[in-house]
């Protein structure tokens, strides 16, 4: 007789209604009468170990059976079901049967705070029908490539099967689909190849108002399980609620949390950036500044690996929100997950442990606790909250392993640890590569310990290969199987970027950057890892380097915006203008209207004194994403700029307004302030700044500027004195004391502090810039010179460099060098006046007059309103005796400043070489009015007093 006769069932449907108990008849008639679709749970009664339905042999047949007789297109294009793409993969652990994870039901009550304890269940056991599998897997040696599923929209695929105009082969699709999700390995602990983002679209039909209720009750509970099947689901409901409610900011915050969960398992390629890039837009637009459009947007941020804007906009949040009827749940997990990376447990578990509180059926925050603890070696708290999350969810792999690895390693219980862990391994879910890394590594030491040591090497580069950094499990492989094996063990270049993140967050760029280059060398399609080893490279003041790892990266993904618009930012920083635009344009063709080019453009137009262009890019970006404080920042400085100081006041407190913890938000305002309202109104903006974050040196910097520019050198002196002391290499605060000491003619010191600033960064030109204008001044034009050739030699398109450098030859009597220097600044800067009036300069000291008034007629196209330029072009039109175009010109200056002392003694030396002695007594009686103390006024008064004489 056949034993399913006598089992019976207990049936859970998608709203988590449970029916039942059923026999296996009574639950194939309600199959076959349509009671029930394939999309339930069963479980043995009285058990619960939900599986799905149409995973069951018992009733596989049957519901394909009734799919293939029932369901018609039309039902099947109406149901809009998820289409999954098989895509190769590289093998990992078993190939075992799988199942999805069970379903909860939580209450509202909270977690109950026991006293710590060990789990008192009994450790998940292997059928003998998995002991079989394993065992034949283990003879095997694990061969063969598992598959991947790769998560789309399922419409598209199938209108095509509509027009191919067959039923059958679209139900056999969706049963293949079904086949796929719960037979083949959807992605577990060894399968640790990627998934892509799914990303919602506009202009999809709406729904109606209960079935986003119903939706969102689902995705809910898809998002509190935890699992990572769960969160497919949960990324693929939330989808479908945004596309049919474009105005659901909540559902795009969870969606964001969701991929923050999935980031791990995803490609994170140019592909999931610009998803994650969209959705953060689409959530800016719908709640710009609030909670929910914040949510994305510190998500963004965070995997950007950008944590100090992240931890800023957090901390605004929590600031406005926290005392609120709704408190920001979600801002309090994000906290605490930025603590843990900067090692500061204690104040971590203080954030998640207020999660928990205020959404106790949130299984993340309780996961996340417990990876805390670990770290914080809180070993029994962390077993009590393991122990917790499995009595919820008995099916989540992650905490099954992460359980399994405390028994073996802190407590000893090996054969319990090694139980949990193979039961998390063998599951449907997938655990993120580092997880699986150390437990594929405690097998293998398992292994050894049992002197099975063939085993051991094949875990030891199961190990390895999801984790490179793992050094336990590389010494391993070289005892077991010596450089040969681990030669042979392929690593995984997408958990080596992972592990270098999680080294930036932490502050070690230097260690980051030699993962980020090995994850490339690995696989040279790994465009994200090229960008940040170049973003590490640069911090490392190797930039050069930087440049050479982004060009690597657009050409191995040529739709990496990220990268482009990068590669622009250090382009520009290095003076290199018109590569940084052919960076920016090539971007905007693989991408269009983005709103992080538009955002590029702006911050290129700005360092090229282009403020109107600066403007417009900037405005472009905010209409694309209203809530980009960067580009808000940008508009700022470009409409001071342009000396227009309410339109910048404005912009500004835009961005602080975004996120008031900002810091170059807040600095821009000040700034602002300063223009808009006068120095006190800005320095007090900055005092409380200062009082308020006293360890943040760049306010402190900021205030110090004000000062400077107040021209209160004193207070100024004190806060750059304090930058200096607070921070390792304060090169901007050595750089501003030195131009202090300029100010109070302290020449010497002045020098000290600028080649000091150049030893802290060899690659930052500007100290030894500052210092070869400083030998100028005190005319030393041969050390000046030296400095400048320095500056030359590390980076040749600084602006003003050969300008300076032809000054120095000027200085020195050394004209035609200085012409030759000005030639080059020319080509170099068609736009700048300066080289113009160097060569006139040259030209005047060979007595070459007429060349001399012809390169300062082209400067003053250039810089029409200068008064200075007009009254040397009088002079060489004087010298060279063009006393009518003199004139002209030095009438010109007169119109522009008459307050220029300048322009009134060149006027008198017009008029005595004219013979017009009134005219020119009145003239340097006027210079000497306005500049009674000259240093030629002695000579002056002689020469009124000779003309009067005669």
């Amino acid at each position: 007789m056949d034993d399913s006769a006598n089992k019976k069932w207990i049936i859970k449907d998608s709203s988590g209604r449970v029916r039942g108990p059923f026999s296996t008849d009574e639950v194939l008639g309600r199959i076959r009468r349509g009671d029930f679709s394939g999309e339930e749970k069963l479980a043995l009664f009285p058990g619960t170990d939900w599986m799905p339905i149409s995973s069951a042999p018992e009733f596989y047949d049957q519901l394909l059976s009734v799919l293939e007789g029932e369901a018609s297109q039309e039902d099947i294009l109406d149901q809009g079901f998820i289409e999954f793409t098989p895509t190769p993969s590289h093998s990992e652990e078993g190939e075992g049967e799988k199942v999805d994870a069970a379903d909860f039901t939580f209450s509202d009550e909270k977690p109950k705070r026991g006293k710590s304890e060990r789990i008192d269940e009994k450790p998940p056991k292997d059928t003998p029908k998995d002991k079989t599998k394993k065992k034949k897997k283990e003879e095997q040696g694990q061969q063969g490539d598992p598959v991947v599923i790769e998560l789309k929209k399922t419409k598209r695929v199938l209108k095509k099967a509509k027009r191919k105009s067959a039923a059958k082969p679209i139900i056999i699709l969706i049963i293949a689909a079904i086949a796929l999700i719960f037979f083949v390995d959807f992605g577990g602990a060894g399968s640790g190849e990627a998934i892509h983002l799914l990303r919602p679209e506009k202009g999809k039909s709406g729904l109606a108002k209960d079935k986003i209720q119903e939706l969102t009750k689902r995705a809910v509970a898809e998002f509190t399980a935890n699992n990572y099947t769960s969160l497919v689901r949960a990324q693929n409901t939330l989808v479908q609620i945004f596309e049919g409610d474009n105005r659901n900011s909540a559902a795009l915050s969870m969606l964001c949390l969701t991929y923050l969960e999935l980031w791990p398992h995803a490609y994170q390629d140019s592909e999931d950036l610009q998803t994650l890039t969209r959705v953060t837009q689409m959530s800016s637009q719908v709640d710009p500044g609030g909670v929910d459009g914040n949510t994305c947007r510190v998500v963004d941020l965070y995997l950007g690996r950008k944590s100090e804007e992240a931890n800023s906009t957090v901390d605004s949040v929590l600031e406005r929100y926290s005392a609120s009827e709704n408190p920001p749940i979600a801002f309090y997990y994000l906290k605490a997950k930025l603590l843990e990376s900067s090692g500061n447990y204690s104040n971590a578990l203080g954030f998640i442990s207020s999660a928990q509180q205020l959404w106790p059926q949130w299984l993340g925050a309780f996961v996340l606790e417990a990876e805390i603890l670990i770290k914080a070696k809180q070993y029994e708290n962390a077993t009590q909250k393991l122990n917790f999350i499995l009595k919820s969810n008995p099916q989540h792999s992650k905490a099954q392993v992460m359980l399994g690895l405390m028994e073996m390693r802190h407590f000893k219980n090996y054969e319990r640890g090694e139980s949990f862990i193979s039961a998390g391994l063998n599951s449907s879910d997938r655990i993120p590569a580092k997880l699986s890394s150390e437990a594929y590594l405690a097998k293998a030491e398992a292994a050894y310990e049992r002197g099975d040591k063939n085993k051991a090497l094949d875990l030891a580069q199961k190990s390895y290969s999801l984790n490179s950094t793992n050094e336990t499990s590389k010494t391993l492989i070289l005892q077991l199987g010596g450089k040969e094996s681990l030669k042979k063990t392929k690593l995984k270049d997408r958990q080596l970027v992972f592990e270098g993140d999680q080294l930036v967050r932490e502050g070690n760029c230097a260690g980051a950057q030699a993962l980020y280059k090995t994850a490339f060398e690995t696989n040279d399609q790994n465009a994200i890892a090229a960008m940040k080893a170049a973003e590490c490279l640069w911090k490392l003041s190797l930039s050069s380097q930087a440049i050479d790892w982004l060009n690597k990266a657009v050409r191995a993904d040529p739709k990496l915006v990220d990268a482009y618009v990068l590669l622009s930012d250090y382009y520009s920083q290095r003076f290199l203008f018109q590569s940084a635009a052919r960076s920016l344009s090539s971007a905007n063709a693989a991408v269009p209207s983005n709103y992080k080019v538009f955002r590029g453009y702006a911050l290129l137009d700005l360092r090229r004194k282009n403020g109107r262009g600066a403007v417009q890019n900037a405005e472009q970006a905010v209409s694309l994403y209203e809530s980009d404080v960067e580009s808000y920042v940008i508009l700022a400085k470009a409409w001071m700029m342009l000396d227009d100081y309410n339109k910048a006041l404005s912009a500004a407190r835009k961005a602080q307004e975004l996120n008031i913890n900002h810091r170059d938000a807040q600095i821009v305002l000040g700034e602002t302030l300063f223009g808009a309202q006068g120095s006190r109104a800005a320095q007090n903006f900055m005092l409380n700044l200062v009082s308020t974050y006293p360890l943040v040196t760049e306010y402190r910097m900021a205030l110090g500027d004000l000062y400077f520019k107040d021209q209160n050198y004193h207070e100024a002196r004190t806060l750059f004195q304090q930058v200096s002391r607070m921070e390792d290499k304060p090169k901007a605060a050595l750089m501003r004391l030195g131009d202090l000491e300029i100010e109070e003619k302290k020449y010497t010191e002045a020098l000290n502090f600028y080649l000091k600033a150049a030893s802290l960064d060899p690659s930052d030109v500007e100290p030894l810039f500052r210092a070869g204008k400083l030998y100028l001044l005190v005319n030393k034009p041969q050390e000046a010179q030296k400095q400048f050739s320095r500056v030359m030699n590390i980076n040749k398109d600084y602006p003003l460099v050969h300008y300076y450098l032809g000054m120095s030859a000027l200085a020195m009597k050394l004209p035609k060098e200085a012409i030759k220097e000005a030639e080059i600044e020319k080509l170099k800067n068609p736009k700048l006046a300066d080289p113009y009036m160097l060569a006139a300069e040259a030209h005047a000291s060979m007595g070459q007059y007429n060349n001399c008034a012809t390169e300062y007629q082209k400067a003053v196209g250039l810089r029409p309103g200068s008064s200075e330029i007009y009254v040397k072009m009088a002079r060489c039109y004087r010298l060279a005796g063009q006393i009518e175009g003199a004139i002209s010109m030095i009438r010109k200056a007169r119109n522009l400043e008459s307050g220029n002392a300048e322009v009134w003694k060149e006027r008198a030396l017009i008029y005595e070489t004219q013979g017009d002695g009134v005219r020119a007594v009145e003239s340097y009686n006027q210079y000497l009015v306005l500049q009674p103390n000259a240093p030629d006024a002695f000579q002056i008064q002689q020469k009124i007093d000779r003309l009067l004489s005669q």
